[in-house]
């Protein structure tokens, strides 16, 4: 069985921004990944676990991740940064830190991305305390927070500090 896996990003990669030419969603649930001989890495399955995660469907990016853990292959933190990013669009900010809990306890660091993606919810809803206690995990773990971090934090604080 011959292994083409190298090519497979160039193919999806387009795909994935935030205008996708197609929907993630009408994509089968489970055989997402399994083209004949084709077996997918990493890169495949992030990067349809971050459509649907764009796309609001954090039911099917976790059936994806879930078939993903069930093939005993590694996530890595752009994995976790998609489901991280996607529920905290939708709103399911438990899970999200659920997620990034399993994400640290799997010896994946997190980045600025991620600290960004629970950052942005807690800023946009004035939970000032919340929001400098996460910049301070942030800080304590090493990741140097960037320009998008310190202007939702400016802007949270202009907008709703003490």
């Amino acid at each position: 069985m011959k292994r083409i896996t190298s090519a497979i990003p160039a193919l999806i990669l387009p795909f994935s921004g935030n205008s996708l030419p197609f929907s993630f969603s009408k994509l089968p649930d489970k055989d997402v990944c399994k083209y004949g001989s084709f077996e997918p890495n990493v890169i495949c399955y992030s990067t349809i676990i971050d459509g649907f995660s764009k796309e609001k469907r954090m039911d099917k990016a976790l059936i994806i991740f879930q078939d993903m853990l069930d093939k005993r292959m590694e996530s890595n933190v752009v994995t976790f940064s998609s489901l991280v990013n996607g529920f905290c669009i939708v709103g399911h900010w438990d899970e999200a830190k659920r997620l990034l809990a399993a994400m640290v306890n799997k010896g994946i660091s997190p980045d600025a991305y991620v600290f960004n993606a629970l950052i942005a919810p807690l800023c946009k809803d004035g939970k000032i305390q919340e929001t400098i206690s996460l910049f301070d995990l942030m800080t304590q773990k090493g990741i140097e927070p960037d320009v998008a971090t310190y202007t939702m934090l400016i802007h949270a604080l202009c907008k709703f500090g003490d």
